[in-house]
């Protein structure tokens, strides 16, 4: 997410409204001039007008959305490739890009995808993209580079496919010099182009269990699956579909506690009410977890990255919980 300062022209991502930063009340909100009326905007919902002077309804919903075959002409060799697409260059003479996954791979897929700066997780993302499409990701530039960029990709195939494996993960490390190479130029536009995998590779051969001579004499081996657990209609309806963390909901004595132990029982409760959501066959919760420094927040979206369960995640407004809660959506 691009730097927002006073007096700058923005668009407010939940409305898709222009307007002019008038002052920033604190470190996450600000006062946004929206044709005379003011607001009082987060400043993770606002992005420069600049990025989105290509295609302002695109970029709208660049974040999180799927786009199905939109240019013909980068078909051309078969991968999953990160496009780094050419916006107008900044006052500051950094240039600015759309980030966008292209799956030029011969299959449906599901992606989790991260972007860090400094160690820091910036944008965490699990979307399918089927064969052919494209998964548009964040904005970037250039000054961003001395920030130590890494984007980390997981990717499953959604296809049944006896002959490959299921899954594989990439991790890109950019520095200035790789990215300004002109071995990734992509059209003459100084857009760029980073090849992440070629195709799923064989599947390894798994080792069998064996089993009793009795039971062999009916099946050579066995192979141990997963049960699935019975839903309570009841309980499922009377759960709640989200939890509240801010520690004074969890701990009435939590002044007294230092800052590891509240976020430990923080996530103690959010395991336990996972496991519930999981049992009880939720399809989609909210794990409120407010704004702050991110601390929580980004703690939970490596809690989440563990649960197989999760088909996909965000951070997007929600009209009840604004910036400060995420989205998990369930088998």
């Amino acid at each position: 997410m691009a730097k927002i300062k006073e007096g700058e022209e923005v668009l407010v991502l939940r409305t898709g409204e222009l307007g002019i930063v008038r002052q920033l009340l604190t470190s996450y909100t600000a006062m946004v001039d929206i044709n005379g009326e003011y607001r009082e905007e987060a400043i993770a919902s606002l992005e420069p007008s600049w990025i989105f002077e290509q295609s302002q309804q695109r970029n709208m919903q660049a974040e999180n959305q799927t786009v199905i075959n939109k240019d013909e002409n980068k078909s051309d060799m078969p991968g999953l490739y990160l496009l780094f697409e050419k916006l107008t260059d900044k006052e500051d003479g950094h240039q600015g890009f759309s980030l966008i996954l292209l799956n030029l791979l011969n299959y449906d897929i599901r992606v989790h995808y991260q972007f860090s700066l400094d160690s820091t997780v910036m944008n965490s993302i699990r979307k399918p993209v089927p064969k052919g499409g494209e998964l548009a990701l964040h904005s970037f530039t250039t000054d961003q580079l001395n920030d130590f960029p890494v984007f980390n990709i997981e990717v499953w195939n959604i296809e049944t496919q006896n002959d490959l494996s299921n899954s594989f993960k990439e991790e890109l490390k950019l520095k200035p010099k790789q990215f300004f190479s002109d071995k990734y130029l992509f059209g003459n536009d100084g857009s760029r182009r980073f090849l992440l995998a070629e195709s799923f590779q064989p599947k390894k051969e798994k080792n069998p269990i064996p089993i009793s001579k009795k039971e062999k004499d009916a099946d050579d081996f066995i192979w141990v699956e997963k049960k699935q657990v019975g839903v309570d209609p009841l309980k499922k309806a009377t759960m709640p579909n989200f939890i509240d963390l801010h520690i004074e909901k969890l701990d009435e004595a939590w002044e007294l506690l230092d800052k590891n132990e509240i976020l430990q029982i923080q996530l103690d409760a959010f395991q336990e009410y996972m496991e519930a959501a999981i049992q009880h066959g939720l399809h989609k919760v909210y794990i409120v977890h407010g704004l702050g420094k991110g601390v929580l927040r980004n703690a939970i979206s490596k809690e989440l990255d563990g649960y197989k369960e999760v088909v996909d995640y965000n951070n997007q407004y929600h009209p009840k919980f604004g910036n400060g809660a995420t989205e998990v959506i369930l088998e």
